[in-house]
């Protein structure tokens, strides 16, 4: 397996300067992100926070809420996506309401932090999903975002870290 890892520290230098225009290399980066939405066949979201903070959660359900509607607007409705909660914020994401709102193929799980880092998020997607975009909002895992690239088997995965993307491939 060959891994390629790209900082998106230049997307907070956008949010600050709305004018500001992405360079070249940027761009590409940009567009793999995009490619790795278009593939995938299955989504997993890990959100939380550290100690189950209250803050942290409601910004993991902000990202899941903007998700859902990327997937919406982009003619991803329908995509399988599976949403790992921590324990202890497992009371404030309904799956029942979030199918009602988006669609029937949306699932969550609740799962300890260290259970989903030593399985790895992408594990909790069906079997059958051979392109996985994972999305990586859990508070634990700070630091700059960044999209990884996983090549394995002549199949290519998207991992975006820490407020983060991730597309896995089967």
């Amino acid at each position: 397996m060959t891994t390629q890892r790209y900082d998106l520290d230049f997307m907070s230098d956008r949010a600050l300067d709305a004018g500001r225009v992405p360079t070249a290399s940027e761009r590409s980066i940009l567009r793999l992100a995009r490619e790795a939405l278009l593939a995938a066949d299955a989504v997993v979201v890990h959100i939380g926070g550290k100690a189950g903070r209250l803050g942290e959660a409601i910004i993991g359900t902000a990202f899941l809420e903007g998700t859902l509607q990327t997937l919406a607007y982009t003619s991803r409705q329908h995509t399988p996506v599976t949403i790992i909660v921590d324990e202890s914020i497992a009371e404030l994401v309904s799956a029942a309401e979030y199918r009602a709102r988006y669609w029937a193929e949306i699932d969550v799980i609740v799962a300890a932090p260290d259970d989903v880092d030593r399985a790895g998020a992408a594990s909790y997607a069906s079997a059958s999903a051979r392109n996985i975009l994972e999305l990586d909002f859990h508070a634990e895992h700070d630091g700059m975002p960044y999209l990884e690239i996983e090549q394995a088997d002549e199949k290519i995965g998207v991992v975006a870290g820490n407020d983060a993307v991730k597309h896995t491939s089967r």
